[in-house]
């Protein structure tokens, strides 16, 4: 109970002294994971966790813009089979902060499009086309460390073959460099 007090208190601490790194000429470095499972009314389930880094340089105070890398591992199960995917993404984003650039705690919104290949064990290869758009919120632990928070939507096609749309929760860390 003791320790759970004074972590507690640590961690108040640290975000009261705290301030946010969202101004111009400041790096952005991280990336978030989530988590997407799906269920159908004929028995099949798909589940899929995704992986996306990011990389990014403030043009303006709190307006960011950079390349996002993604990896998302499909399974989809039906009743015959089970297929593997893995998806391989790079493209673009952008994201903007809405609250003050020293704020503890900050909201977003992002925007990010990626091109990719998709294999998979059934013998489909090919590429993809992802939209992702995302908000969230931003607690920033110090000048330079910061976990966020995001609720978005996506959607993934292929010319021919497939289109999934998904809502998704996610979470991960960002980190906030200065020259």
């Amino acid at each position: 109970m003791k320790k759970t007090n004074i972590l507690t208190l640590v961690f108040i601490l640290l975000c009261n002294i705290s301030f946010c790194q969202l101004e111009k000429k400041t790096w952005l470095v991280g990336g978030n994971g989530n988590f997407t499972n799906k269920n159908y009314s004929d028995n099949s389930k798909t589940n899929s966790i995704t992986i996306n880094g990011n990389i990014g340089y403030f043009l303006n105070d709190k307006f960011v813009v950079g390349l996002k890398p993604g990896f998302t591992h499909q399974s989809a199960k039906n009743v015959n089979s089970r297929v593997f995917s893995n998806l391989y993404q790079i493209g673009p984003f952008v994201r903007y902060y809405f609250l003050k650039k020293d704020a503890k705690l900050n909201l977003f919104s992002d925007i990010s499009y990626q091109f990719g290949v998709v294999n998979s064990n059934n013998g489909f290869n090919g590429s993809i086309n992802k939209f992702i758009s995302n908000a969230g919120f931003v607690l920033f632990f110090n000048t330079d460390v910061a976990l966020e928070f995001t609720l978005g939507y996506s959607t993934i096609t292929n010319n021919t073959v497939f289109k999934t749309n998904d809502i998704q929760a996610g979470v991960g860390f960002q980190f906030h460099l200065t020259k």
